[in-house]
């Protein structure tokens, strides 16, 4: 007997929190949605964005630093290590042209594909000619 009494009581508990929930569930139905709250604020918008720009400027500098910091170290260690610096500059040219042309080919690709993109978004964008949607039917 026990047994059953404890099983008839895990069901009461159980049917008890289903009638909870359904009732919860038609309660959230009923209800509508909150209003989305859209707030106008230009200042806090410009505060935002020029917050932004002040990390990117502060972000470029330092990357500009450590590039110029770099390149000063790479020329004394040439200097260091005996060679004169106008080797250095013959070194360095042809890779600088080098990497030039390999930035410009990159934009080019870059370039070629929104254009691509473009182009195909205009295709999409086409009306069908009416004879061309009779021959469908």
């Amino acid at each position: 007997l026990d047994t059953v009494s404890a099983n008839t009581d895990i069901a009461d508990a159980a049917a008890k929190a289903a009638r909870k929930r359904e009732q919860r569930l038609a309660a959230a139905q009923n209800e509508s949605p909150l209003p989305v709250p859209a707030v106008n604020d230009l200042e806090s918008f410009m505060a935002k964005a020029m917050g932004r720009s002040q990390k990117y400027k502060a972000a470029m500098a330092q990357s500009r630093k450590q590039r110029e910091n770099a390149q000063r170290s790479v020329r004394l260690d040439w200097l260091r290590s005996g060679r004169e610096g106008s080797a250095m500059d013959e070194f360095v040219s042809p890779l600088q042209e080098e990497l030039r042309k390999i930035e410009a080919d990159d934009a080019k690709a870059v370039e070629d594909e929104d254009q691509e993109t473009e182009d195909n978004a205009k295709k999409d964008e086409e009306p069908v000619a009416a004879g061309v949607m009779q021959e469908m039917d």
